[in-house]
């Protein structure tokens, strides 16, 4: 089987259903997973190497069987949007990636904009940059007039983020007078 190419990942057949397991799932082991997917270990495990070193998945804790400690796996919060993009549901994303990271100002953004914006999830996608610090990085998304006022009223909720919108506004008028100006 071919594999898929998602803006910059190549996901193969298994790693894209490992991904669509956790986002309908808690946390689990390569193993767990291996059952929730009908996989054979030995391809689960390559696509959890391959998903790890990706960054898509992450161990999230631990799990103690027969006096052995077993990594315990989810999605990271790119691993979240990759799912989403697949037509995983937002509103389950969201409860389980604040069970396994707790609730915060940048992922409740997040799933704001995806629920409202479900046909421009790959831009949203693409829109959001994790920094090693775990902040996001704004970026462009090209959206239409009716749509940027309901983008702006999501983005305004947030107070960090109301901050950086004020600024790109006025940056943005400042440069727009400028242009005029020297229009003129």
């Amino acid at each position: 089987m071919s594999k898929l190419k998602i803006e910059g990942y190549n996901l193969g057949p298994v790693e894209k259903r490992i991904i669509l397991a956790f986002a309908h799932t808690e946390p689990q082991t390569i193993n767990a997973t291996k059952e929730t997917i009908e996989g054979h270990y030995k391809s689960v495990n390559n696509a959890f190497h391959s998903l790890l070193k990706k960054e898509l998945i992450k161990a999230v804790d631990k799990k103690k069987y027969r006096n052995q400690e077993y990594d315990i796996f989810w999605l990271t919060l790119e691993g979240a949007l990759l799912a989403m993009l697949h037509r995983a549901n937002s509103d389950i994303m969201k409860e389980y990636y604040e069970k396994v990271y707790g609730k915060s100002e940048d992922t409740d953004l997040i799933f704001d904009l995806v629920k409202a914006f479900p046909e421009k999830m790959r831009e949203i996608y693409t829109m959001f940059k994790t920094t090693t610090e775990g902040k996001m990085k704004l970026k462009n998304m090209p959206i239409s007039n009716n749509e940027m006022q309901k983008f702006i009223k999501i983005v305004f909720k947030y107070p960090s983020y109301r901050k950086t919108m004020k600024k790109t506004i006025g940056h943005a008028f400042k440069i727009l007078e400028k242009m005029v100006d020297e229009a003129e």
